[in-house]
């Protein structure tokens, strides 16, 4: 039989309008970051297709649902109909665990309410983790409980409230359990103590040039949302204000205002030029570094979005004293509004094409010390930076 001509591209023109893959436009504008490295990456899941049990399951959502190693999809869950209803992971040996990660059904509105227990033998029950008074909806982050080293070869998940309806039962998409390195553990904790301190919605404040904020940390900044300098006709600043949320947010997006003195002088053309920031996978570590063009993003639960502004002055602009607004917003009315304050002193600087002199700098004391397999910052890469840093 001939083989059949297929035009491909039509193939995916017709996939793309039935919704099975992105539009065009949608292609066009990925953005891709990587991932944020953890420890649970090198840990074993020993939860990972372990035989499971339960008493009953809605339509095909059966209880191997929660153990197949997908927590992507929130359509992808044990379902589990008429609360109370329980969940049961049965190893094929004792095992020890110290933390274990659940992911119920997430719609950023509803939020569940169960207790975790373990057992050696299925009849005495140890509680791992209690959280029957929760109040926070899910979300696709889940939820992480870190508790003492106990062995165990049953883990029980008793659902005891479902925000949208106990009659609609528990559901999981996903459930894991560790054995993590205390140290470890004890960093997790912190981080996540932090996030769990901070207020839904999202927040913000003026941050630091000079400063690369992790994008899975709470900023240590202090509630500061007014910026101010100083500068030559010509010239361009740059300011960094720092995006939080333990929530998320989606469609974050700014507006500036176009820079103005007392006397209505404005600096047009020119002004405050903000650039969302975008993390990159450097040395092992997802680190801000892109300035991306985008007009809004979403920001995932638990995570930071810095925001660079630059601040240009046009050569022609009056000497005196400016001030505009730059405002954050994000989709449910959020708005986070930042003032921008600007000296413009008499001084004009000449664009590049009339300088004299130009000065680049490239350093990079990491790759020093890798050539001559030192450790960093050790009193022998000092030495070997010495002569490079030397005027």
């Amino acid at each position: 039989m001939s083989p059949k001509i297929i035009n491909v591209a039509s193939v995916l023109v017709l996939l793309s309008c039935l919704g099975a893959l992105p539009t065009m436009s949608q292609l066009a504008h990925l953005r891709f970051e990587p991932e944020e490295p953890s420890p649970f990456d090198r840990a074993s899941n020993l939860f990972l297709h372990a035989t499971v049990v339960a008493p009953r399951h809605w339509s095909d959502r059966v209880p191997e649902f929660a153990t197949d190693g997908k927590k992507t999809n929130a359509g992808d869950h044990w379902a589990g109909e008429d609360i109370p209803v329980w969940h049961t992971v049965e190893l094929a040996e004792p095992r020890e665990i110290n933390t274990i990660r659940m992911w119920t059904f997430w719609d950023n509105r509803r939020y569940y309410q169960y207790a975790i227990e373990g057992s050696l033998e299925g009849k005495q029950w140890t509680m791992l983790a209690d959280n029957r008074s929760n109040t926070t909806p899910q979300s696709e982050v889940g939820e992480t409980f870190h508790f003492p080293s106990a062995k165990v070869r049953f883990v029980r998940t008793t659902f005891t409230h479902n925000s949208a309806s106990n009659q609609a039962g528990g559901h999981i998409v996903e459930i894991e359990g560790f054995l993590v390195d205390t140290q470890q553990v004890a960093a997790l904790k912190q981080r996540e103590k932090r996030w769990r301190q901070m207020s839904p919605g999202l927040h913000g404040a003026v941050g630091s040039i000079d400063v690369r904020y992790p994008r899975d940390e709470v900023p240590s900044l202090e509630a500061v949302t007014q910026w101010s300098g100083v500068a030559w006709r010509g010239e361009r600043l740059n300011a960094q204000v720092v995006l939080w949320s333990r929530t998320g947010a989606r469609q974050v997006r700014f507006a500036a205002a176009t820079l103005k003195d007392d006397e209505g002088n404005e600096l047009k053309g020119s002004g405050l030029h903000p650039s969302f920031v975008r993390y990159v996978l450097a040395e092992g570590k997802v680190v801000p570094d892109v300035l991306d063009d985008t007009p809004r993003v979403d920001m995932a639960p638990q995570t930071v979005r810095p925001l660079w502004v630059a601040v240009d002055i046009p050569h022609d602009a009056k000497p005196g004293k400016y001030s505009g607004q730059l405002r954050v917003l994000s989709e449910g009315g959020s708005l986070l509004p930042f003032e921008f304050k600007v000296e413009v002193l008499p001084q004009v600087l000449p664009p590049p094409s009339q300088w004299s002199f130009h000065l680049d700098l490239w350093q990079n004391p990491f790759a020093l010390a890798r050539y001559h397999r030192v450790a960093l910052w050790s009193q022998d890469h000092l030495r070997l930076l010495e002569p490079h840093l030397r005027l």
